[in-house]
């Protein structure tokens, strides 16, 4: 992988896959990615598959953190099924 392009590419993908394989090695259960553009080509769903490890996607963490902020989490139960 030499450019954000080859990102996207299958061996991007791949290039992926075997940090999430070094990373689970190394003893981490959860990854959390720290670039939003791996939001933009859906990197935290393909790796979470793969892996079968939890993967949290930066644009949606944000995302509830904000919506947490603005309104509270007093309406948790809402979101249980």
């Amino acid at each position: 992988v030499a450019t954000t392009v080859d990102l996207m590419s299958d061996k991007g993908r791949h290039r992926f896959v075997e940090a999430g394989e070094r990373l689970r090695e190394q003893g981490a259960g959860v990854i959390l990615l720290a670039c939003t553009g791996f939001s933009t080509i859906h990197v935290a769903p393909f790796l979470q598959e793969k892996l079968g490890m939890m993967v949290i996607d930066p644009v949606i963490a944000s995302g509830l953190t904000a919506y947490y902020a603005a309104v509270g989490n007093t309406n948790v139960a809402q979101f249980s099924t």
